[in-house]
């Protein structure tokens, strides 16, 4: 309980956010984006455009474009997450129900969780935002959503008389439904090489020969394009070995020279493709044909 304040009974929003403006805390894959109507904010920064953004480390940014330069000291914004896609729960605002929320304003933010008809305050949290460009930024990590996969959000300007008295507000968007937002995690694309083996029999001295392996994607996805390098050697000298993709496969193909006869050809294979790669570099047991034991 030490990281937030309690404020029992359902208060209403105006009275919190002077609660919140006397407490400035400095800025510590499913993009989505709407337009608002301009025009309709009075003396509230006019809100033109909204922006929702996430990535693998689950940190959430909203971006709020207004009509605004500089913001008023006496100007700022709440974002509301409904993370339960429930409008009958949490905090009650333009027919929107927020188990969260978040004051911003130009120089950080503050958030605030709803259970039934008592507001907590985190004091702190990873939630932070600035104003620059006529754009307010928050940014807050879904651990504080309550690890929340999707929600719906209303984001509103106020601007305040200086003495806690709002005096006008733009919300955006206008009214329900309101847009939902799923946060989509990017996982690290991982390639899985199999073992490598003669694509048409043995290493032959003086022969072309072929190593193939299976490539599979952790995507699912069909491995059919990316880089296999190969190294190849005999004995101590180095052969000239090259690398090809075949839908589902890697290959090394190269010539043996007809002075390997009676020693070991050792390779390796890596593959990469966009965003993975993969390394082959396998000891089986050598087998002679030809004079030559082919190690791979």
């Amino acid at each position: 309980m030490s990281n937030r304040s309690r404020l029992i009974g359902p208060r209403g929003v105006s009275a919190l956010a002077v609660a919140f403006l006397l407490i400035a805390v400095p800025g510590a894959l499913a993009d989505q984006s709407f337009t608002d109507p301009t025009g309709d904010a009075g003396s509230a920064p006019d809100i033109g455009a909204v922006s929702a953004t996430n990535d693998p480390a689950g940190n959430i940014t909203l971006t709020i474009a207004t009509n605004e330069p500089q913001l008023d000291p006496n100007a700022a914004f709440f974002a509301y997450f409904d993370t339960d896609s429930n409008g009958a729960t949490g905090l009650q605002e333009a027919g929107i129900g927020a188990e969260y929320f978040l004051l911003a304003d130009a120089t950080g933010a503050i958030l605030a969780e709803v259970q039934g008809n008592v507001i907590f305050v985190h004091l702190t949290s990873t939630a932070t935002a600035g104003y620059s460009a006529g754009t307010e930024t928050i940014r807050v990590n879904r651990s504080d959503l309550g690890d929340a996969s999707s929600f719906r959000f209303l984001v509103e300007s106020d601007q305040d008389d200086g003495n806690g008295n709002t005096l006008a507000t733009d919300k955006a968007s206008d009214g329900p439904p309101y847009p939902e937002y799923s946060l989509t995690q990017a996982v690290a694309l991982t390639l899985s090489v199999a073992r490598p083996a003669p694509l048409k029999g043995k290493p032959v001295a003086g022969k072309p020969f072929v190593v193939a392996a299976t490539v599979t994607r952790s995507d699912g996805a069909a491995f059919t394009s990316g880089v296999v390098s190969c190294k190849a050697r005999v004995g101590t000298k180095s052969l000239r070995a090259a690398g090809l993709v075949r839908p589902g496969s890697a290959r090394c193909s190269m010539r043996v020279p007809k002075s390997a006869k009676g020693k070991l050809l050792r390779g390796t294979m890596s593959v990469s493709t966009s965003g993975a790669a993969a390394a082959n570099e396998r000891t089986p047991s050598a087998s002679r044909n030809g004079g030559v034991a082919g190690v791979w």
